[in-house]
């Protein structure tokens, strides 16, 4: 009996292997299928995003409302949270192209260094004082702005069914996971490097992710009305961050341009974030501004048949008046918020409106750049006692100074980890060391001598150009003997560009 089981035993356990080589052999690969498994499953589609049909409008409304040939460019725009790795400058920069495409409303500047972390703007502005170089067409404007939040499991939830028949346990959970991500964009004057007033745009998506890791979808709140968007287009944070990028990019070139860029939004003009958008746009613009806009929207209805020049005339007078009639208002004739109102529909086709960008700018040569440098209490000290350096420059630029002691260790005094602000403003003075700051250093005679000081000023940042011996940490001595060696080695980094440059020598008893 016990021979017998021995034997059926074996028999049960040879099936048993040979089933589970049979069903291994129809898993294992097959290497003459090998080209096909690696083809892609999936057909390529086109990006599509739940504000592309608004850029198309927006492209539409640039060319009826006569905005084209306006030139700029950007910063890159990066995550300030570390959360995220994207290409938010290409995003801005597809945007850009894509309501521009019939318009031509804006053509993009692309220019990049080599450098990952380097000002692309400033970079870029060198080469306007270095026109032997290259010639560019000058941005009127350009665009910064980061991520400036990404707050992932904002809210969390989970929730599970299970079952249990004595031989069989199932269940199954869902987890869902709420993120806010917010954009903010700037748009700045390319020729100061100052930002425009009211001209930025802050938005935020609430992006929501189930338990398998994909987006169920994601939602903006923005002047009243909610943006929403399914998980067949919001599929990551990426695409959230291309789609607040869109809205941000619509809503800047948009308020610049001053075109109902909300129609293109759906958002009725009803809405009181719009009409009062309508009337900081009204009262901002000169009375020949205003007459030039009338003309050349009442001719563009056909109401109008004179010049767009700014002139108000009968002509005008009564074009305004049957344009009043035919829309319900008050038919004075007069120039008037409630017309312009009106003539702001994106319909409206503004005909020879005069062109807003200016021509492109010529450069002659470099421009000078002079570096004024005081001390506080003269030239004449004594030994124990401290000084303090007045300095500033005659327009925007990036300041380099340099301290040459009695024994002729030379080290750079700025910037400095405690004024670590390389560009500074025309004609705004810097206190170098700053007395504001109680921890910062001090420079105070300690031996009778001559001691001297020199501040060199430069269109760029020259700090990751400047050779090695002056790219010491600063406050260490630099293996210079003199000052005129390192103005020397600063000199040969930025010619043939602008350099300033200003010099003190202190005597001390």
């Amino acid at each position: 009996m016990f021979a017998s089981k021995r034997a059926l035993s074996a028999l049960c356990g040879t099936a048993i292997l040979a089933a589970a080589l049979a069903v291994a052999s129809c898993t294992l690969p097959d290497p003459k299928k090998a080209p096909v498994a690696v083809q892609p499953t999936n057909a390529p589609v086109r990006n599509l995003t739940s504000f592309s049909e608004a850029l198309r409008c927006m492209d539409g409304l640039f060319q009826r409302q006569g905005k084209n040939g306006f030139i700029i460019t950007s910063k890159s725009i990066p995550d300030a949270t570390g959360k995220l790795a994207l290409g938010s400058r290409d995003m801005l920069i597809t945007s850009i192209s894509r309501m521009s495409q019939v318009s031509q409303a804006f053509r993009y500047v692309d220019y990049e260094t080599d450098q990952l972390k380097a000002d692309s703007v400033q970079n870029l502005s060198q080469m306007f004082y270095n026109a032997n170089r290259i010639t560019i067409d000058m941005p009127q404007v350009y665009i910064s702005g980061s991520i400036s939040q990404v707050e992932q499991g904002v809210q969390a939830g989970r929730e599970g069914v299970g079952l249990t028949t004595g031989v069989l346990d199932i269940g199954g959970q869902r987890d869902r996971n709420v993120s806010l991500v917010t954009l903010e964009l700037h748009l700045g004057d390319f020729r100061t490097r100052t930002i425009i007033p009211g001209a930025d745009s802050t938005n935020t998506i609430a992006v929501v992710r189930t338990g398998e890791g994909m987006d169920a979808g994601a939602k903006i709140h923005k002047a009243g009305v909610s943006f929403n968007f399914g998980s067949d287009i919001s599929e990551g944070s990426g695409q959230a961050v291309r789609t607040l990028i869109e809205l941000g990019t619509i809503e800047l070139l948009g308020r610049w341009t001053r075109v109902p860029y909300w129609e293109c939004l759906q958002i009725e003009r009803t809405n009181p974030a719009v009409l009062t958008q309508l009337r900081d746009w009204f009262d901002g613009m000169s009375q020949q501004q205003l007459i030039e806009f009338h003309q050349a929207g009442l001719s563009g209805l056909g109401y109008y048949k004179g010049p767009v020049n700014g002139t108000y005339s009968d002509v005008l007078r009564t074009a305004i008046t049957n344009f009043q009639t035919d829309r319900g208002l008050v038919p004075n004739g007069q120039v008037s918020f409630e017309v312009y109102e009106a003539l702001m529909e994106g319909k409206v086709k503004m005909h020879a409106l005069p062109s807003a960008p200016p021509k492109p700018v010529t450069i002659s040569g470099p421009q000078p750049i002079n570096v004024n440098l005081q001390a506080q209490d003269g030239l004449t000290y004594d030994r124990g006692q401290r000084v303090q350096l007045n300095m500033s420059l005659s327009r925007g630029g990036f300041p380099y100074c340099y301290y040459r002691d009695v024994d002729g260790t030379v080290v750079q005094i700025y910037p400095n980890r405690f004024q670590p602000d390389k560009l500074i403003a025309g004609n705004r003075p810097v206190l170098i060391p700053d007395p504001s700051m109680s921890n910062s250093f001090s420079l105070q005679f300690i031996k009778s001598g001559r001691e001297e000081v020199v501040c060199v000023a430069t269109e760029v940042d020259i700090g990751t150009l400047m050779p090695a011996a002056l790219r010491a940490p600063e406050l260490t001595p630099l293996p210079f003997h003199s000052l005129d060696e390192v103005v020397n080695a600063v000199k040969a980094v930025v010619q043939p560009a602008p350099m300033g440059a200003s010099r003190l020598t202190f005597t001390v008893h």
